[in-house]
């Protein structure tokens, strides 16, 4: 069984006790899902991304669904509607479940799910980033594609947004402070010609610079990572355990999306979180995880549009 070590952020909506680590953490919620927590008198909703605590109970109603990943086994755990379970320390062998009884659990009866990975959940509420607000600046040149991010392939697709009156742009790639390509281009897309040599693995500094009369009148800068071909199969063998044992297509990509933006696939993880504001366009927490990435990747003003429509979501409107 492949076992991957990763840390993932909780954004926990509910106050906990610090330094108290989540034992589960939900990975898909549709319909009525309720969590009672330990020591608490009401149930209250469950959102996805929520961490669950030992003596905590997840109950669903009649259309509701939930899948949970246990954090230290990395089992995962579908819900349907009608059942409820206690959230237990060791859940690697048994865990609560059954129909809601008067006391709101079940009967325990044994987990048959595989373990899927394991990893690191904090249980820390950690809140909101602090965003920067404020549209790209229209008097530099804004980097659509690559953002700040490591990139699975050595040759990427450079694109960028046009400056006005200038003559012509020229790309380069520098690595350890030597230029090791350039182009110059009047068009705002370049691909890597499939004639040359790839890039090797390690870090780059992509710069673009928009040229005027033999002067330079705007750049843009990113970061980016090329991976090499071991760690690029490990992900994909990680990708394709998750596929296989994951129980709904949410949490496929969910977790997809989580391991991309560990492994800094800044990119590929907001393509993930795209899919799922396709699958649940009312999600508040897509759109705050929208905004996260968009602004690490360097589309500031984009970002701000997700964090706009995350704050309009939880105030009730759109």
């Amino acid at each position: 069984m492949l076992v991957f070590w990763f840390c993932l952020i909780l954004y926990l909506q509910n106050e906990v006790e610090e330094g108290i680590k989540a034992v589960a953490v939900i990975t898909a919620v549709k319909g009525d899902v309720k969590i009672h927590r330990a020591g608490e008198k009401e149930f209250i909703p469950a959102h996805l991304e929520d961490g669950l605590f030992a003596g905590d109970s997840l109950r669903t109603d009649t259309d509701g669904q939930v899948t949970i990943l246990y954090c230290n086994s990395g089992k995962l755990l579908s819900l349907t509607k009608g059942e409820s379970i206690k959230i237990e320390v060791s859940p690697a062998d048994t865990v609560v479940r059954g129909a809601p009884d008067e006391t709101g659990l079940g009967q325990e009866t044994k987990s048959i799910l595989s373990p899927l990975f394991v990893f690191n959940a904090e249980g820390e509420k950690s809140g909101l980033k602090v965003l920067v607000r404020g549209e790209e600046d229209t008097l530099n040149i804004v980097v659509y594609k690559p953002g700040n991010s490591t990139l699975l392939t050595g040759r990427p697709d450079i694109v960028w947004s046009e400056f006005p009156d200038v003559q012509s742009y020229i790309v380069q790639l520098m690595k350890m402070g030597d230029v090791v390509w350039c182009r110059t281009t009047i068009d705002t897309i370049l691909t890597y010609p499939e004639d040359e040599a790839e890039l090797k693995p390690g870090f780059y500094f992509l710069k673009i610079a928009a040229i005027k009369d033999n002067d330079t009148v705007s750049t843009a800068e990113r970061h980016i990572k090329v991976l090499s071909s071991d760690v690029i199969n490990e992900l994909h063998d990680i990708l394709n355990n998750i596929k296989s044992q994951s129980p709904d297509p949410f949490t496929v990509h969910f977790l997809s999306a989580k391991i991309y933006e560990e492994k800094g696939l800044i990119g590929d993880a907001i393509n993930e979180y795209r899919t799922l504001l396709e699958m649940d366009p009312d999600n508040p927490t897509l759109y705050r995880s929208l905004s996260i990435l968009y602004n690490r990747y360097g589309l500031t003003g984009l970002g701000n549009r997700y964090l706009e429509q995350y704050e309009a979501l939880l105030n009730g409107g759109k």
